[in-house]
């Protein structure tokens, strides 16, 4: 038998939302809410955060398919559309510093942006909470 290590964060997600099936619509809500936080730091997850949201995803599936008349995405286009509407929300930021005239803004990476006023070269950097 072989021994597995489980990361603290993946604990801490178990005792704030345990990984048990889905059987009511609050219950389903709840999911959906911790799955969207997640989705919202894919890229800085940890692997026992990641192996949760791949278990909380399969729990989500299975009780959309139980749901009459409705069209079930899968897990990666649900986190793709929370990553394309990030980005659409920080390049409106970057649009709006830049219409404010004075600014430059830039977005460094996925979920950051760098604002800098003409007058000050060390600038502010924003990033997006989840």
């Amino acid at each position: 038998m072989t021994s597995t290590k489980i990361d603290k964060a993946y604990l801490e997600l178990i005792n704030q939302f345990p990984l048990i099936p889905l059987r009511e619509g609050s219950h389903f809500e709840d999911a959906i809410r911790v799955m969207k936080k997640l989705a919202y730091r894919i890229d800085d997850l940890s692997q026992g955060e990641a192996d949760y949201l791949s278990v909380l995803s399969d729990l989500i599936l299975k009780y959309e398919k139980r749901l009459p008349g409705i069209e079930l995405e899968d897990e990666h286009q649900l986190i793709q559309d929370e990553e394309k509407h990030r980005a659409e929300l920080m390049d409106e930021l970057v649009a709006l510093t830049e219409e404010m005239g004075g600014y430059k803004s830039q977005q460094i990476s996925n979920g950051l942006v760098e604002i800098t006023s003409d007058d000050d070269a060390a600038g502010l950097t924003f990033r997006e909470k989840p």
